[in-house]
């Protein structure tokens, strides 16, 4: 019964934190505390894993807070037309996907040290047209 608790603990948790700021901007998704919940209550900690869906020029959540560590996204293509995803610091691309049909999903990993990260469609201008957010580790 203690697992049925925390589920709606930390539901409830990511559901006030992917309020919407008084800017109308989407306020990040903080997983720092619910990483630590779900430690404690005995899930492994090896390959955290965030999920972010992605659709015609949107990824959902588009800004996530992590702590450091190993680190595992789960990309779910939930739109209409074939993406590619990266992951990226800087200029540089650290992982990848290849293309995802409606549907597919892929995981990609990382060793996420403190900073900023950049998750993106890398195909054309997807990025800039809005298939683009950020995980911040810290």
């Amino acid at each position: 019964m203690a697992g049925a608790g925390f589920r709606v603990v930390a539901l409830g948790t990511l559901a006030l934190s992917v309020g919407v700021s008084a800017c109308g901007e989407p306020a990040a998704v903080d997983l720092r505390g619910l990483r630590t919940a779900v430690r404690q209550a005995g899930a492994p900690t090896a390959g955290e894993a965030i999920v972010l869906q992605i659709s015609e020029f949107r990824v959902r959540p588009q800004r996530v807070l992590v702590r450091p560590g190993a680190l595992q996204i789960e990309v779910r293509n939930v739109g209409i037309l074939a993406h590619e995803f990266a992951v990226g610091q800087g200029v540089m691309i650290l992982n990848r996907t290849g293309w995802l049909k409606p549907g597919q999903s892929a995981v990609l990993t990382l060793q996420a040290t403190p900073g900023l990260y950049r998750d993106f469609d890398p195909t054309g201008n997807n990025d800039a047209a809005g298939l683009s957010g950020s995980i911040t580790v810290g």
